[in-house]
């Protein structure tokens, strides 16, 4: 866990990011925290929610302390989100810090870590979607694993576990292949 110290250094820097981006200065680096002044545990604010209609590029982020329960930190019933180069942790949601909601869908998340999460850094509400996934870290997770709540596929579905570094996938349940489609699990 982060000291005080260090989460008022990250609020400093975000105010100063706040001015530089005023006077004009390109930022790169995006911080979604709980307000580090109060020194607030993991799971203190719930996190974002992307609608299907909603389109969103996270790049360089530092994503921590949230989820809530049932509440992810970041959740996504779309297929315009596009998560890269995120540092993502101290979830305290036991559906995931990364929950994806609807069949069909295709967002994307690279060159990212979760860790030190409840959970599973990401969780699927069903197998029927195809998520992007590349160069994927997950460390000090409760399960360091990709959940699938299991369904049946209706898409050809493709998961690469080079790009999870050799982290499982888990079905929690049955799982069906309709005719015509394929599963394929590298």
């Amino acid at each position: 866990a982060a000291s005080c110290q260090e989460l008022a250094y990250r609020r400093m820097y975000r105010e100063a990011a706040v001015a530089w981006a005023e006077a004009g200065c390109q930022v790169h680096a995006i911080t979604l925290l709980a307000d580090p002044a109060d020194c607030l545990p993991p799971g203190f604010w719930r996190g974002m929610q992307f609608s299907n209609t909603a389109g969103v590029q996270l790049d360089y982020c530092e994503i921590g302390y949230g989820g809530g329960g049932a509440w992810s930190m970041l959740e996504t019933w779309g297929s315009n989100v596009s998560i890269n180069h995120c540092d993502i942790h101290h979830s305290t949601a036991t559906s995931g810090a990364i929950r994806l909601i609807n069949t069909g869908i295709t967002p994307a998340f690279r060159n990212s870590q979760v860790r030190d999460s409840n959970g599973y850094p990401i969780y699927q509400t069903t197998a029927d979607m195809a998520p992007t996934y590349e160069n994927l870290t997950f460390s000090g997770n409760t399960t360091d694993a990709v959940y699938l709540n299991g369904g049946t596929l209706n898409r050809n579905v493709t998961y690469d576990g080079k790009q999870l570094h050799g982290s499982p996938l888990i079905s929690g349940s049955t799982l069906t292949v309709n005719a015509g489609w394929t599963l394929t699990v590298n």
